[in-house]
């Protein structure tokens, strides 16, 4: 099989594309090639069942009945040796590592020309290595700081049968099923460094995107309209400290509210309790919410399952915010659905529910016309405390 490194405008035009990763870095895939014009066709993914992004799952067990038709394969995961298997098993001729941006295919002139299969593992197997041993010697740390890790329990694999109607607005918001597990260990925090800090802000300062790449533009473009500087800021939800920063970068103070353990070794960021968010009214200056609110309550972060948690944590925010704060909202605007339990799907039934008591004073990168789709877009949205 040959194994191919590409760029987005290398791959073939009018190619039927499948990707191999049902994912965080799947979805961007898909939304890349969509952006491209390329047809991205479904996933292959052995963990998953169902749809993703509106597109079938196909098992790799079944890959070789060829279940749709599609020209090339796309790997979009983290390790490759078992794809390299299943795709071989299959008679797959051809597969593309794709590289999003050019910045990281900085080989032979930014260009990395095709590699054999065998050569490709040898330096595949070095990159898994090196990234199984930072990972054991990290939780190897933080067994030796905080003891061995306690696992809260997985979420429902399943929407609960009584609380279906609720989950779904009385079956208003259409059910897809997409499981998602990222519940860290309870006594194992996130920790956040000045290192890290100091890292993001000169390219927060070149407006340089992060993992939501679009949102982060439009963010951008939000930040320069409706300035953060000398504001005490709620950041609610965070596993990277790139938003702390990006408010830290333009002279705001953020405060970090999360379902999971934070711990910080910074004084320019402070992690807070869920209580102490929550207990004073009109607390904060601002509020920012970016790619939290729609897994609120569907328990893939450690959350408690509750149908209603993005409304009800929209209301807290509404309540500690000053009257005439602003809270910089990003989530997924499509047509209304529950991707359970990984995400919402906010269309015009939904997000009208997490609207309410707020005035809508701007919105960058909505359109109406997006909620017809998929799900796949996360425009930000200026949202004031009357």
């Amino acid at each position: 099989m040959q194994v191919h490194a590409s760029l987005m405008e290398e791959l073939p035009a009018r190619s039927r594309v499948l990707i191999y990763g049902a994912g965080e870095f799947g979805e961007m895939v898909f939304e890349k090639l969509r952006d491209a014009g390329i047809e991205a066709v479904g996933f292959i993914d052995g963990q998953k069942t169902g749809t993703f992004c509106d597109l079938p799952i196909v098992s790799p067990a079944k890959l070789g009945s060829r279940p749709v038709a599609f020209d090339l394969v796309v790997l979009a995961l983290g390790s490759y040796r078992q794809a390299f298997k299943v795709l071989k098993a299959a008679d797959i001729a051809e597969c593309h590592l794709l590289y999003l941006e050019r910045e990281l295919f900085r080989v032979e002139q930014n260009r990395m020309t095709p590699d054999t299969l065998e050569n490709l593992n040898g330096k595949i197997g070095y990159l898994e290595w090196m990234l199984t041993k930072r990972n054991n010697q990290y939780e190897a740390a933080m067994e030796l700081l905080y003891g061995k890790p306690v696992y809260p329990s997985a979420p429902p694999s399943k929407v609960p049968d009584e609380l279906l109607d609720a989950f779904t607005m009385q079956g208003k918001m259409k059910l897809k099923e997409e499981y998602f597990n990222s519940t860290r260990p309870k006594n194992h925090p996130i920790i956040y460094t000045d290192r890290e800090i100091d890292s993001y802000i000169p390219l927060i300062k070149e407006e340089k995107p992060a993992y939501y790449a679009a949102t982060d533009q439009w963010l951008y473009s939000a930040l320069r309209k409706y300035s953060l500087a000398g504001k005490r800021v709620l950041i609610i939800g965070s596993n990277c400290p790139w938003y702390e920063s990006m408010c830290i970068a333009h002279n705001a103070v953020p405060h970090v509210v999360d379902y999971g353990s934070l711990v910080t070794t910074s004084d320019r960021i402070k992690i807070i309790s869920s209580e102490e968010a929550w207990a004073t009214p009109d607390a904060f200056d601002a509020c920012l919410s970016i790619s939290s609110m729609e897994h609120d309550g569907l328990g893939a972060y450690g959350d408690p399952i509750n149908p209603n948690g993005d409304l009800e944590t929209m209301q807290r925010t509404l309540k500690v915010l000053k009257p005439g704060g602003l809270l910089y909202l990003s989530v997924p605007v499509g047509e209304d659905a529950l991707r359970y339990n990984y995400c919402r799907v906010y269309g015009p039934l939904r997000l009208a529910k997490v609207l309410e008591g707020w005035k809508l004073k701007d919105s960058f990168g909505f359109s109406e016309d997006q909620f017809e789709t998929g799900g796949d877009i996360q425009p930000v949205f200026i949202l004031e405390k009357p």
